[in-house]
């Protein structure tokens, strides 16, 4: 069995896709995401998943962060990332909700049996400015 895991970098680069094994208990090998987040220590965190559209579903999913983050030079907020457990605390707290904030690389696993994909913006979608 396979993950679906999206990277979200901190610096808000293109998020990337990748297609994981699972271990057994259904979730890919720190081992493999170590890497792809540049870090040697994960720590685990859980969001939601929001897709958008007329009809808006979501997928808690878990993610797998740079427990050094912070103590890295010059380390960034993962706004994408934070919005995830934003959405997770949202549901779970109301207004009382804990910080969301995340910081560095991170890993979002999906559940296994839910297989996802990135589809780039198309040119017809509307783009609204200030101008």
């Amino acid at each position: 069995m396979t993950n679906n895991v999206i990277i979200l970098k901190a610096d808000d680069s293109k998020a990337e896709m990748h297609e994981l094994e699972s271990n057994a208990d259904g979730q890919p090998s720190f081992k493999d995401v170590y890497p792809l987040i540049n870090t040697n220590i994960i720590e685990i965190a859980y969001g939601r998943w929001i897709q958008g559209g007329n009809k808006p579903e979501g997928v808690d999913v878990t993610l797998y962060c740079d427990e050094e983050a912070l103590m890295k030079a010059e380390p960034q907020i993962n706004h994408r990332a934070s919005h995830l457990r934003y959405n997770l605390f949202k549901q779970q707290y109301g207004g009382n909700m804990p910080d969301p904030r995340l910081a560095g690389d991170v890993a979002v696993v999906f559940p296994a049996d839910l297989k996802v994909k990135i589809e780039e913006p198309t040119k017809s979608e509307t783009v609204f400015t200030d101008d």
